[in-house]
């Protein structure tokens, strides 16, 4: 088997907005905010200039079901108001990326970090979900994302 290709890539701070969901599955509930105010303003008809982001906040942990999740829109300019929405914004900097399924994907954060690791460099903060295609967990192999982890400077 061939082993994953990870990016090395270099962004500016992007403006964003956030939809936070706390839940056993908290994602959809995250997004569904998000998305039903990116439509009307036009924003998802380019993907060029968006990035659909998530992150689970706080992580799950064993023995406890529930856990959070930021579900962010993306860009490299101002965005409309999004009432109901938190504004956030995306650090400047180098990111280690790598693209998986939403079937591999635990499996691959582990083969980024371990790659990271192995490559001299660090992470620093929280990794990020780029959603590329729709979600569909009943074709887990059909949702395709590209993770997205902070190195430090150095």
């Amino acid at each position: 088997m061939l082993p994953p290709i990870v990016r090395l890539v270099t962004i500016p701070r992007l403006e964003a907005v956030l939809s936070h969901a706390d839940g056993a599955h908290p994602e959809t509930a995250a997004h569904t905010p998000l998305l039903a105010w990116a439509r009307p303003h036009g924003l998802l008809d380019d993907p060029g200039v968006v990035m659909l982001l998530g992150r689970n906040n706080p992580c799950p942990t064993p023995g406890r079901p529930d856990y959070g999740y930021d579900s962010m829109l993306a860009a490299a300019g101002p965005l409309p108001a999004a009432p109901g929405l938190e504004p956030a914004t995306i650090p400047p900097g180098t990111w280690a990326v790598v693209r998986c399924s939403l079937a591999n994907i635990t499996e691959r954060w582990g083969f980024l970090y371990a790659w990271v690791r192995a490559s001299g460099r660090e992470p620093c903060g929280h990794g990020l979900e780029e959603l590329l295609t729709e979600v569909d967990e009943s074709r887990p192999h059909a949702t395709v994302l590209d993770l997205w982890l902070p190195l430090s400077h150095g």
